[in-house]
């Protein structure tokens, strides 16, 4: 479960939206599925578009990760599709 760190609700918020974007890459970017792994993307697309201005505000490893997470995608080999709009959404 996500905890308030550092003493504010930004704070909090940033670091639960990154624990969902950093388990939604590991649990389901590796799957053989395209539909599967396009909406584990479509899932962490929507949160970062949604919280960004969270993410960035808060400590530099919550947007490290989140980037990290979407380099994820552009590598993954079971959709081009997901990895060119990864690629995309990271410009």
């Amino acid at each position: 479960m996500c905890q308030r760190a550092g003493g504010g609700l930004v704070a909090e918020m940033s670091l639960c939206v990154c624990c969902v974007c950093v388990c939604v890459c590991v649990c389901l970017l590796g799957d053989k599925d395209p539909s599967i792994v396009n909406l584990a993307f479509d899932t962490v697309e929507k949160i970062v578009r949604l919280h960004f201005n969270h993410i960035t505000e808060t400590e530099t490893t919550t947007f490290t990760d989140c980037v990290n997470c979407l380099i994820a995608f552009t590598n993954n080999p079971h959709s081009s599709t997901v990895a060119l709009n990864s690629i995309a959404f990271l410009r």
